[in-house]
């Protein structure tokens, strides 16, 4: 199981954020609904799957279905990768979150999509986005991209930072699920 949790400062307001993956996310949501007042899920799955049940209020969910595809390489016109409108849908869910409230991003791993979109929006809220890009996190490059585009449709460039592994590598549990 994938968790990690930031704090974030927002000047004088704070933000709770958790990247989970697909087999946590109803259990992890059902446990801090009754930590905090509202908790509120970004569920991102494949085209192809079955949106996830979650134990809370469509009003608190915000569904997103695209592949796990960076745009910098070819792919099959089959694919669908997130979408301007899907990033800036992002952007508007995540305005209307409160500081008491807790966000919590899942994809069907918890490695690349949603440490991609926790990584951007982390950004956005405390300008620190080094947690997602850590180990065992694989941020997905368009889906940072393209989020932080939308909360700052001002960039022009956007950097993605790289991946931080472990110095050693005997610390990567490399069959990690």
């Amino acid at each position: 199981m994938l968790l990690c949790s930031i704090m974030m400062e927002k000047k004088e307001s704070k933000m709770n954020i958790l990247v989970t993956n697909l087999r946590s996310v109803y259990s992890q949501s059902s446990a801090f609904m009754r930590v905090y007042p509202h908790v509120y899920i970004i569920s991102i799955v494949s085209p192809e799957s079955d949106d996830v049940f979650l134990p809370i209020s469509e009003d608190f969910v915000l569904r997103l279905k695209f592949h796990d595809l960076d745009d910098k390489y070819p792919y099959e016109s089959s694919i669908q990768l997130l979408t301007p409108d899907m990033a800036n849908q992002v952007v508007s869910f995540v305005k209307k979150i409160s500081a008491e409230d807790l966000l919590l991003v899942h994809c069907e791993a918890g490695i690349s999509r949603s440490s991609a979109m926790a990584g951007a929006i982390s950004k956005y809220v405390n300008d620190d986005d080094s947690l997602f890009f850590k180990y065992p996190y694989l941020p997905n490059r368009h889906v940072y991209k393209l989020v932080l585009r939308a909360f700052y449709p001002e960039m022009l460039d956007i950097f993605v930072p790289t991946v931080e592994l472990s110095a050693n590598d005997s610390d990567i549990d490399w069959d990690h699920d």
